[in-house]
């Protein structure tokens, strides 16, 4: 949702939809090449060839909000751009991106734990989200989401314990990376904000990525609130999760902790 509402600025440049295809399919980068250990990784990953591949499949799929591809433009072509990209796998993944982009900018979206939970159990359930439907050695439902490191200790765990061990990864190593970096290259903003003030939102992130304001979004945004994703299930509802309640119960005590550490950062958009 946050995606979406930000590539609607034209000064945004995207691959369209996610990027697990353009980075996956790259010798040295596929989940396979890792031993399906997990989706993770950093800065000793990127070697010459594979930025020099990722780059050149980046280029392939750019396009402005106009749907025009940054290859087709020729005169016309800017020199560079600022390119905005969501994966939930990169969650596990920004030491690698910060190499590939040096001045890479971050906007981390968190999320009330039982809220996000919630959600990927649904993902799970509905099939849509299957990732890695012939995981070796799984014996589970056809993986979905992210591949947390220590994913194989699963197997046989309920449901709520495998989104359990993908919210905490995720969430910690964005944690970890982000206070690896200067503190000017990122910023914190929560799913309730976001949802509250649409048009706030994206008015500080464009000032965050240096770009000029656009005072049209922003009052459609205050006036209508912000679309629903293409990836929505089913109609947003706070208390959805609670359908999962029974389920999550014995889990969310275990994501208190990292909960706090998310509501008591400072850095924010």
């Amino acid at each position: 949702m946050l995606f979406e509402t930000l590539k609607r600025h034209p000064g945004l440049w995207t691959l369209g939809d996610e990027t697990h295809v353009e980075i996956e399919s790259i010798p040295g980068l596929a989940l396979s090449d890792h031993a399906f250990a997990s989706n993770a990784l950093d800065a000793t990953d990127l070697t010459p060839d594979i930025r020099a591949r990722l780059l050149s499949n980046f280029s392939l799929q750019l396009r402005d909000i106009a749907g025009r591809r940054w290859l087709t433009l020729d005169a016309a072509r800017p020199d560079s751009v600022r390119l905005l990209e969501k994966t939930p796998k990169n969650a596990l993944r920004i030491p690698f991106l910060a190499e590939l982009f040096p001045d890479a900018r971050f906007i981390f979206l968190y999320r009330d734990s039982a809220e996000n939970l919630g959600s990927m159990m649904d993902a799970w359930q509905s099939g849509r989200f299957v990732t890695y439907p012939g995981l070796p050695e799984w014996s589970g439902p056809p993986w979905s989401l992210l591949l947390p490191p220590g994913w194989q200790a699963l197997k046989g765990r309920p449901p709520a314990e495998v989104a359990l061990l993908q919210w905490q990864s995720a969430n910690l190593a964005i944690l970890d990376a982000l206070s690896a970096l200067p503190r000017e290259r990122w910023r914190v903003v929560d799913y309730a904000t976001l949802v509250k003030e649409p048009a706030e939102v994206f008015r500080r992130a464009s000032g965050f990525m240096d770009l000029a304001p656009e005072q049209r979004i922003e009052a459609e945004l205050s006036g209508r609130g912000l679309p629903r994703s293409r990836y929505t299930l089913t109609p947003p509802a706070k208390d959805k999760w609670q359908r999962h309640a029974d389920a999550l119960q014995p889990v969310l005590d275990a994501a208190a902790a990292t909960m706090h550490r998310l509501e008591s950062l400072d850095n924010r958009l």
